[in-house]
């Protein structure tokens, strides 16, 4: 959407209880610069992928009171140059966290390696599905099957563990693609793994 996300409030973050766990939700960027057609985040914000200034998201995660953070982006790491910067910024808060992103940051050793000394501990990738055919029906042609194996050990090399976000329910899928899948992620030492029915 047209919504300018510079200049927002810090979040109320002393509404947080501190007596249990908490990571922290933080936010860099709204939206993706991709079109896959069966995805609500391009519809919510309008097919627009917008970031916010480094500055600014510093001085969010400067007000955390806690060393876990986990940034609530849908696409955090497409803009290479970016988010180098934003993990410069955040090396010296010594932070722990998390995010989501495609399967192309495992093309950056640069910034794989960034994000790591920033205390990158996980990324969540949509891979989808195992499939090349499904993929290319979605509009994820950008998703090659026979990449993920060397893309999962990229960013394993990175000191990063791999989440997995699958779905299930596409028009090629059968009872075997279940199996296989799940296969394919152990054997891949994948940490955790998420599964979505297509509806």
């Amino acid at each position: 959407n047209g919504v300018d996300i510079k200049s927002l409030p810090a979040p109320r973050y002393d509404l947080i209880k501190k007596n249990r766990f908490v990571s922290y939700p933080l936010q860099a960027t709204r939206g993706c610069p991709f079109k896959c057609n069966y995805c609500s985040i391009i519809q919510f914000y309008e097919y627009k992928y917008n970031k916010r200034p480094v500055e600014e998201i510093i001085k969010d995660l400067a007000s955390i009171p806690a060393k876990y953070i986990h940034f609530v982006d849908d696409n955090l790491m497409e803009d290479k140059t970016f988010s180098i910067n934003l993990f410069t910024a955040m090396k010296k808060y010594k932070k722990i966290w998390g995010t989501q992103s495609t399967v192309n940051v495992a093309k950056s050793p640069e910034l794989l390696s960034a994000a790591y000394s920033s205390g990158c501990k996980f990324i969540a990738v949509g891979f989808e599905n195992m499939n090349q055919k499904s993929l290319n029906s979605m509009s994820k042609s950008f998703n090659h099957v026979d990449e993920f194996h060397q893309s999962i050990m990229n960013i394993h090399q990175s000191g990063i563990a791999v989440h997995a976000l699958i779905i299930f329910g596409l028009e090629s899928d059968t009872v075997e693609t279940y199996h296989a899948t799940i296969d394919y992620l152990i054997e891949n030492g994948i940490a955790i793994a998420d599964f979505f029915t297509l509806t």
